[in-house]
């Protein structure tokens, strides 16, 4: 941004920033990617807001958690985050219908974008999907190099591709993965309670409680063998690791 900001030269005229990606941890309506156990409070958050959108950049929230449920729609923490940011220019990406419903109820200013995470491929579900009432549609990785399929697109300037996918074409494997790294992402939360505990903070253990439930209720086998496995060692002092 201090670039940007000081030395405009370096940038194309007609080049703009449309937004930023990202989503402030530990946001558990976060999805796609993993976030380390820090936290952001309000005041960083509101620091962080200003110093793109005094600029005109809007932040675009990746609110794509696919496993999200009834009871995260009141998240004090991502609803502090929407109301902070609710102020017309900022924007997020959804893949869930759940929460999808409850920020259009809330939250109504911000501008809304589909997902990739839906993982639409069938070109008649595109086109649906780009009639709705979305700023954006970011379309499955599998349609980049289908050109003929690309033509006949309705309302092309509400497309988006991705162009630097990290996943294989036709991963079968795609859907699984991004309910795994929410999953891992909830476990990086749980273990950061865990140290703040050892160390103390007693503030931390609500939280814990909160998440391991939710973590819990998920009833997957990769989550139950971490919790087995691994888990214990986060509460053992250096001492007791070496005998672990």
């Amino acid at each position: 941004l201090n670039m940007y900001r000081n030395m405009p030269q370096f940038f194309r005229e007609e080049a703009e920033i449309a937004s930023f990606y990202d989503a402030f941890s530990p946001a558990v309506w976060n999805g796609g990617r993993t976030i380390g156990g820090y936290s952001c409070d309000e005041a960083t958050i509101r620091n962080i807001l200003a110093a793109f959108n005094d600029l005109g950049m809007p932040l675009r929230f990746t609110f794509t958690n696919p496993v999200l449920k009834e009871e995260h729609l009141k998240d004090e923490y991502c609803n502090m985050i929407m109301r902070l940011a609710n102020n017309g220019l900022n924007e997020v990406i959804v893949a869930s219908p759940l929460l999808e419903a409850y920020i259009r109820e809330k939250y109504p200013k911000y501008k809304i974008t589909s997902s990739t995470c839906k993982r639409l491929t069938d070109p008649e579900l595109v086109r649906q999907e780009l009639e709705k009432d979305y700023h954006v549609v970011v379309l499955d990785y599998d349609l980049n190099n289908h050109f003929d399929i690309l033509e006949q697109l309705p309302h092309k300037e509400k497309c988006e591709l991705l162009i630097n996918s990290c996943c294989a074409p036709r991963c079968p494997f795609r859907s699984e993965e991004y309910r795994l790294v929410k999953a891992a992402d909830r476990l990086a939360a749980y273990i950061k309670c865990l140290e703040e505990l050892r160390s103390g903070n007693g503030e931390f253990s609500r939280a814990k409680k909160s998440i391991e439930e939710d973590l819990h209720g998920r009833k997957m086998p990769e989550v139950e063998y971490f919790f087995e496995h691994f888990i214990p060692s986060f509460s053992l002092t250096l001492d007791e690791l070496e005998g672990f």
